[in-house]
């Protein structure tokens, strides 16, 4: 059974930019208020639909989790490419009401953050911006919405293998001096929210 995911048409939010990670406080409502669900096998070739993609990082210290998505991975064009964020389709089990807001969003991220690793939640993570890049086959046919959660503590249980090996936390130094084995949201995450470190 094809599984249906969340997608807005592209041309309901204006003005996305081509490639970067922007602030936008009126796009989640606009995209929201325009929002179908529709089947998963259709959807990641067709540039004329966004699927929304929560894009969460677990960050404590100077450490985040990362990992390394496996051919186990459901998208097999990010196959072998290391990732600094977890999350993952809006489908059509997470509805809530209202779905006119965030909260559809929200519940996404705990569920696919259940199934893919246990870490302590104690608050709720912060929205800090959206990653859009149309230069790439697979960033043509998504939206990420970037989110940051500081654990309060560095440990961390791995769940049933939704795809990831080779999960760890990692330094920032460590995560930049290997960027370009990571997928390209990490890379524009990585250069323009997270700060390099200094040598």
């Amino acid at each position: 059974m094809d599984e249906k995911i969340l997608v807005f048409k592209r041309d309901a939010v204006p003005d996305l930019p081509l490639y970067g990670m922007f602030q936008n406080a009126d796009l989640l409502p606009l995209a929201l208020a325009n929002m179908q669900f529709a089947p998963r096998s259709e959807m990641e070739t067709n540039p004329v639909y966004k699927q929304f993609i929560p894009y969460c990082l677990l960050r404590h210290g100077t450490r985040l989790i990362c990992y390394r998505r496996s051919s186990k991975a459901s998208e097999t064009r990010l196959h072998g490419l290391y990732s600094i964020g977890w999350g993952g389709h809006v489908n059509d089990s997470d509805q809530v009401l209202p779905l006119w807001n965030d909260a559809i969003i929200s519940q996404t991220f705990y569920r696919e953050l259940k199934e893919e690793i246990d870490v302590k939640i104690n608050q709720s993570p912060r929205l800090v911006g959206f990653i859009n890049d149309d230069t790439t086959d697979v960033g043509k046919v998504h939206l990420g919405i970037v989110f940051e959660y500081w654990l309060e503590k560095p440990e961390f249980r791995r769940r049933n293998n939704q795809g990831q090996e080779k999960v760890a936390f990692l330094e920032l130094e460590e995560i930049f001096s290997k960027k370009s084995n990571y997928e390209s949201w990490s890379r524009i995450v990585m250069e323009e929210y997270l700060a390099a470190p200094t040598v």
